[in-house]
């Protein structure tokens, strides 16, 4: 099946069954560790390439929803060879909403350091200027990496400010931006 094909059959099918297309993808991820696919040169790629994907229409009405997000967002820790593709596939499925908060914040208040760090990865890939459409939400992530370390809140505060900052384009000679 042609990368296109699965993007639209997935697109599909995630609209209809979320947590069906997600169990696929773990169930993939599994058998990548079982033959052994994250560690060195591989030919198996448990996820399918994002750049084919449709849009995941339906997924946010969808009874399923925040589990979904869940089981995706549980793959950052567990699957770290494939952690890029994790990420991508949590904002395919989720939208920066009250339900992909509520996913993030529940580990945002872990005492593990791990699942902060988790959720800074997460939103190393969200949409493109959160910390400005949603100022509540990147407050209270700044406030409890702060008062985890100094170290989480500098990360915190690059990665939020690296989200502000991402513009669509390329720059012009001399350096300016593009006007968009």
């Amino acid at each position: 099946l042609p990368d296109e094909a699965l993007g639209t059959f997935l697109a599909y099918v995630g609209g209809r069954a979320p947590l069906a297309v997600a169990e696929f993808f773990e169930s993939r991820l599994n058998h990548a560790i079982a033959i052994k696919a994250n560690e060195g040169f591989s030919c198996y790629k448990p996820l399918p390439s994002a750049s084919f994907w449709s849009s995941f229409q339906g997924i946010q009405e969808s009874p399923q929803y925040r589990v979904t997000l869940e089981k995706i967002f549980s793959w950052v820790r567990r699957f770290p060879r494939w952690i890029y593709e994790t990420l991508e596939i949590f904002w395919h499925f989720g939208k920066p909403d009250e339900t992909s908060f509520s996913v993030l914040d529940d580990a945002l208040h872990s005492e593990d350091a791990d699942d902060l760090l988790a959720v800074l990865n997460i939103l190393t890939k969200a949409q493109k200027d959160l910390a400005f459409n949603h100022v509540a939400f990147a407050m209270h992530v700044l406030n409890l990496c702060a008062a985890h370390n100094k170290e989480m809140e500098a990360e915190a505060i690059r990665i939020l400010h690296g989200n502000c900052l991402s513009l669509p384009g390329g720059m012009a000679v001399g350096g300016s931006p593009i006007p968009i």
